[in-house]
């Protein structure tokens, strides 16, 4: 049964699923009534939350070298939506343009000139399940694997929509610009390399300015990026023109044909939309916050079979893009 036999670390995190603070409905609690306990919703459990975090914390490290960090666009993820299934919430996301130049020796300090606007972000519910036998629970090793799929499909998810976003506004190779469709430049991966950077990737956006952000495919990031004498840690900030380099997977899908390697952005070019769903109480499941991996806000959703000697776990997130200025965005492809 689901409550036997189960590793006191599985208990620990997960106490409401093994009656440590169920509410009989009865005169005694049976297994079933232990799995749809009164529950606290999206609230963390805080006899587990110290234990909790440490988890939440090595999958951020796990994945911070694959997927650049979300939070270089525009975004706002600080939301928690309780919608019915398959209802797309709307996430407006302010779009900073510039706060003005600097004011030397200031004799007014309540002057701004501040430009922003509010874009509205369209949010998918992105999930992945997976389901956990006793044999799973009984090493940390297969538990803590089949989790990290579960989160790699779902960052692989929301890329999918970051690309689904962009790859609407992309131009072919032989169109002409437009002042609706994102920028697009042809790069030889053999030969890529700084100067190309430098030269081409810097003056992308004329008059808007130099690059915020570059996120390279492995393969070209690992062509432009200088590592200090102690170690392999890029130091990055402000080198070629751009303001940071950034490694990422999942760059093939901003164009039709998958041959994306990189994108360049102002922050201002992209917003960004995330939040988690609310889960009801009554739903009997717990709840487990794993915080922001890859600038993307995730839970995780636990339930229990009854009579069974298996959990299952869900990653759930929401995420949705929007092209604010698609001058502002470009594409790096390999011809």
């Amino acid at each position: 049964m689901l409550k036997k036999n189960v590793p006191v670390p599985v208990r620990a995190l997960y106490p409401e699923l093994f009656g440590m603070t169920a509410k009989s409905k009865g005169e005694c609690a049976t297994e079933a009534a232990a799995l749809q306990m009164t529950m606290s919703g999206n609230t963390l459990n805080p006899q587990a939350a110290e234990l909790w975090s440490v988890v939440a914390e090595g999958y951020e490290a796990a994945f911070a070298k694959k997927y650049a960090d979300l939070g270089l666009f525009a975004h706002n993820v600080d939301n928690t939506f309780a919608v019915p299934a398959g209802v797309r919430p709307t996430i407006h996301v302010e779009v900073i343009e510039t706060a003005g130049e600097a004011v030397i020796n200031p004799t007014d300090w309540e002057t701004s000139a501040l430009e922003n606007n509010y874009v509205e972000v369209k949010a998918d519910r992105i999930s992945r399940s997976i389901s956990l036998n006793s044999y799973d629970l009984a090493s940390g090793e297969r538990w803590a694997g089949k989790r990290e799929a579960a989160i790699a499909s779902v960052l692989a998810g929301v890329y999918a929509q970051l690309g689904a976003a962009v790859k609407a506004l992309a131009p072919t190779a032989a169109a002409a610009p437009a002042k609706d469709k994102v920028g697009l430049l042809s790069v030889d991966a053999d030969t890529f390399g700084p100067e190309y950077v430098a030269e081409n990737v810097s003056t992308v956006f004329g008059d808007y300015g130099q690059p915020d952000s570059l996120l390279l495919s492995p393969s070209l990031w690992g062509k432009v990026v200088p590592t200090n004498a102690l170690s392999l840690n890029p130091e990055t900030a402000g080198v070629y023109g751009v303001g940071k380099l950034a490694m990422s997977a999942g760059l093939g899908g901003l164009t039709a044909d998958g041959k994306a390697v990189g994108l360049a952005t102002l922050a201002s070019g992209i917003a960004f939309g995330g939040g988690v769903p609310h889960l009801d109480p009554e739903m009997g499941c717990a709840v487990r916050s794993l915080g922001t991996i890859c600038g993307v806000p995730m839970v995780l959703k636990v339930w229990g079979k009854p009579g069974s000697e298996t959990i299952y776990e869900s990653v759930e997130t929401y995420a949705g893009f929007t092209v604010v200025n698609p001058r502002k965005v470009a594409i790096l492809a390999t011809a």
